[in-house]
């Protein structure tokens, strides 16, 4: 049995009632944050509250609660606790809109809903095999404010996922409109060459990742890593040495062929280890 918040009241799954006029299905009106937890306690909040802030002020929506540690902690703790999830989990809190309005809402009031699943591993567990990549070239992702949203729109990682699918791939590259490979439907992207890590840089378009955020912190405070934050074009993925995978969920995940490509994973084997280091 599952149990989820709505709005502050646990209720199982089966019971979630949502109004047919609700503007998360109607406009996309809203945002997600996913979270993930370790020994059963959220992980990098402090990078999720601020992104969650960031979103509720562009979107001028008001919060449905105060959007502090403590608050986020209690709402994890309650949820997890009625899961039975002590150690690795998710959580996903979704905000919406209240309803009212067609395109021009009649409120700025949020409600929100919270879900919280195991996982398996309770720390960022590094994949055995290796990732394989498609290029997703059908629809290109504007470079705009919007493009840093974890927006209830998200038809184009929808449509590069079932690219992806149907080449046989396990997830798609996304590019922006200037044709640079910029993240996938659900990671941000490093690449490795002749010793550097380069990842596109946020005025690309790609999504403000937290766990781009972190480990980003990893390579900048160690003297054995080298950065760049550029372009990436088709050919520099040719001509990488390791292509590897961010997301707050999964943490570091390697990528091993990319078309014809291969790749080793030294690199990103190592981030993994530093990246699970405080929770060990």
């Amino acid at each position: 049995m599952s149990w989820v918040n709505h709005n502050g009241h646990i209720v199982r799954v089966e019971d979630l009632k949502l109004e047919p006029n609700n503007r998360a299905f109607s406009y996309g009106d809203g945002f997600f944050e996913t979270i993930r937890l370790i020994h059963g306690q959220p992980v990098h909040l402090e990078d999720h509250l601020d992104r969650m802030n960031r979103s509720f002020q562009f979107l001028h929506l008001r919060p449905p609660f105060l959007t502090n540690l403590q608050t986020i902690q209690s709402l994890t703790a309650e949820l997890a606790e009625a899961n039975g999830i002590r150690e690795g989990g998710r959580l996903r809190i979704t905000f919406y809109r209240d309803s009212g309005g067609f395109y021009t809402p009649h409120t700025d009031q949020c409600s929100y809903l919270a879900e919280c699943r195991n996982i398996s591993s309770n720390l960022f567990e590094f994949n055995r095999n290796g990732l394989h990549l498609a290029l997703y070239t059908h629809n290109l992702k504007p470079v705009q404010p919007l493009c840093a949203l974890k927006s209830l729109n998200s038809l184009i990682y929808v449509l590069a996922g079932i690219y992806a699918r149907d080449q046989r791939c396990d997830d798609a590259l996304i590019m922006n409109d200037y044709e640079s490979i910029i993240e996938t439907t659900c990671s941000n992207l490093f690449i490795v060459r002749k010793g550097t890590i380069i990842t596109p840089g946020l005025d690309e378009g790609c999504i403000p990742g937290v766990m781009r955020k972190n480990v980003l912190k990893i390579i900048e405070n160690r003297t054995e890593f080298s950065l760049e934050r550029g372009i990436i074009k088709q050919n520099d993925l040719i001509e990488a040495d390791e292509v590897f995978v961010t997301n707050a969920i999964r943490g570091i995940q390697w990528v091993v062929g990319f078309k014809e490509k291969r790749y080793y994973h030294n690199l990103s084997a190592r981030l993994s280890e530093l990246l699970n280091e405080p929770y060990l």
